[in-house]
């Protein structure tokens, strides 16, 4: 097992991407994409790329991002096996790795998105509790329902303020959207809506 942080260069980007192609599919876009493994939120957001290695060919991959000035809040993608090396429980170690180096660095919740039934049962042997009315799970350090830890982060936060979006929103935006509340269009304009009105089943995609 590797742990590396970006950048990368452009053939080691290239071979993740290709093994994510292969593992989820031609027609899936992966939610980290060339620019950010190639360095350019070094600033914003802490990337942590989780590999293992198997004769030289890679074989697995789970990559953790923080927030640089929220390393509370974390959140989890692009775990994927090769279709070689399935069933060696490559992916389940990298995510019991990661998780506690997480927590051990003073993360509280790390999230993650899936579809996949099969893959959630995984997730939920490691501690992560699905996000009511999303499609969505959550890691958390404390003893809080997911409800209670994400109406408990968005208290006396004082007084808000508009900025333009860019990368230091890339995690924050997850527990912002999916948290409780009572409004049903957050934004028109990207198409985004309360998850008690429409399923949320993003995750790192929605920044």
């Amino acid at each position: 097992m590797t742990v590396a942080s970006p950048p990368f260069d452009s053939r080691a980007v290239r071979e993740m991407h290709d093994l994510w192609e292969m593992a989820f599919g031609p027609d899936i876009e992966p939610d980290i994409t060339f620019d950010p493994l190639s360095g350019a939120e070094k600033n914003a957001n802490d990337f942590r790329v989780y590999r293992v290695f198997i004769a030289d060919q890679l074989g697995a991959t789970a990559i953790v991002v923080a927030p640089i000035a929220l390393p509370e809040l974390g959140a989890l993608g692009e775990v994927a096996t090769h279709p070689e090396f399935r069933n060696r429980g490559l992916a389940s170690g990298l995510c019991e790795q990661l998780l506690k180096d997480f927590q051990c660095q003073g993360g509280e919740a790390m999230f993650l998105g899936t579809v996949n039934p099969n893959a959630a049962r995984i997730y939920e042997r490691f501690g992560w509790r699905h996000i009511p009315d999303t499609k969505l799970m959550v890691n958390l350090a404390g003893n809080e329902t997911p409800n209670e830890f994400l109406k408990s982060y968005f208290t006396d936060l004082g007084t808000p303020e508009a900025q333009v979006g860019e990368a230091t929103s890339r995690i924050p935006i997850i527990p912002l959207i999916v948290c409780p509340h009572s409004w049903s269009v957050l934004d028109a304009n990207v198409s985004i809506f309360s998850p008690q009105v429409e399923s949320q089943a993003s995750c790192l995609g929605l920044y």
